[in-house]
């Protein structure tokens, strides 16, 4: 699913052809969709950082939650 490999896929088998198929294998998804995930986590965590910057016990709360999500990715 790299550009390159992509580029090199139409030019070899034509844009017409490319147009028709889909070629991916689970990695890619998956490191695609945890990069999604991940991404969103991070904004979460920094919009939940700045609502709660003042209570020291909910931002404890928020430790290690990493993990859950990228597990998510994994599937």
């Amino acid at each position: 699913m790299g550009k390159g490999y992509i580029s090199a896929l139409k030019e070899r088998i034509g844009e017409e052809l490319y147009s028709k198929i889909v070629v991916t294998d689970r990695f890619h998804v998956a490191k695609l969709l945890g990069k999604i995930i991940d991404k969103e986590r991070v904004k979460e965590m920094n919009k939940l950082k700045k609502e709660f910057e003042n209570d020291s016990c909910m931002l404890d709360s928020f430790k290690n939650t990493m993990w859950p999500y990228r597990s998510i990715g994994m599937i």
